[in-house]
C-alpha cells in the first residue's frame, strides 16, 4: 500500500464587506498574539472547539483523495464539506476578525498539499506575493495552513522566514537558504512554526510571507527516509 503523506489544506482569506457575527460570540486574539503576528507575520493557533473526531474525518478523507491521486483545487470544499466547519469556528472566526477587521471573507483559492519524500529536498523558500512593491504593514490578505491530523518535523512540513513580509525579494539571492536551512541573507531566521502542532491546527501567516516545504524525513510508521547522495 502506497504511504500516506501530511496532508495540509492550504486556505486563504481576505477583506470585503461581508457580514460577520458580533465580536462577543468570537473568540478573538489576545493584544500579545496580535503584537506577535504584526512583527513575525505567523502564528499558529489551535481548532480545540471542534471535536476531535472533525479533524480525523477531514483527514481520513484528504488522504483517501491522495491515495487516488486526485487533488480537487478549489473544489476542495464540495470534496470534504467539514472544512467549512473549520472555518466557521469561533477560533477561526475570532483570529480572523482580530486581523483583518469586520468583514473578512475566504477568497476563491484553496489548494490540498502533500508532501513526497522526492530524495530528501527541501522546497525553495518563495513569496506567492509582494515581491516587487513595497509590503503592506497592515494586512489585507492572510494564508490559512490547516493540518488536521498534526505534524512534527520529521513531516517535511512548511518553513517561514519570521518578519519576512518586511524583505523584499527583488533581486533576493534565494540560493543561500536552500544551502543553510537556518539563515537567509544577513541572518534572517528560516524556522519551522508549523512542527510539532497538535491535531487540528490552523496556522495563519501574512499573504507576503517567505515560506517553503521542507523535506520529508520519516513515514507514517516512524522509519526515516534514507537520502539520496
Amino acid at each position: 500500500m502506497r504511504r500516506l503523506e501530511q496532508l495540509t489544506k492550504h486556505l486563504f482569506a481576505s477583506s470585503s464587506a461581508a457580514v460577520q457575527s458580533d465580536a462577543e460570540e468570537l473568540r478573538l486574539l489576545s493584544d500579545d498574539e496580535v503584537r506577535r503576528f504584526i512583527a513575525e507575520g505567523i502564528l499558529a493557533l489551535p481548532v480545540d472547539d471542534l471535536p476531535p473526531a472533525v479533524h480525523r474525518a477531514i483527514h481520513e478523507h484528504g488522504a483517501r483523495l491522495h491515495e487516488a491521486g486526485k487533488n480537487p483545487g478549489d473544489g476542495i470544499y464540495h470534496e470534504i464539506p467539514e472544512l467549512a466547519q473549520v472555518m466557521d469556528t469561533k477560533s477561526v472566526r475570532g483570529a480572523l476578525t482580530s486581523l483583518l477587521g469586520e468583514g473578512w471573507t475566504i477568497a476563491s483559492h484553496r489548494h490540498m498539499h502533500t508532501n513526497i519524500p522526492a530524495g530528501g529536498k527541501d522546497q525553495g523558500l518563495h513569496k506567492d506575493s509582494q515581491r516587487t512593491k513595497p509590503p503592506l504593514h497592515r494586512p489585507r490578505s492572510l494564508f490559512i495552513f490547516y493540518v488536521p491530523r498534526g505534524a512534527t518535523v520529521q513531516m517535511g512540513p512548511t518553513a517561514v522566514v519570521p518578519s519576512g513580509q518586511y524583505v523584499s525579494a527583488d533581486d533576493q539571492d534565494w540560493s543561500a537558504v536552500n544551502r543553510d536551512a537556518s539563515y537567509l541573507g544577513a541572518g534572517l531566521r528560516r524556522v519551522v512554526p508549523t512542527a510539532p502542532l497538535e491535531q487540528g491546527t490552523i496556522f495563519l501567516a501574512h499573504h507576503g510571507v517567505i515560506h517553503g516545504a521542507t523535506a520529508r524525513l520519516q513515514d507514517d510508521q516512524g522509519h526515516p527516509w534514507r537520502k539520496s547522495h
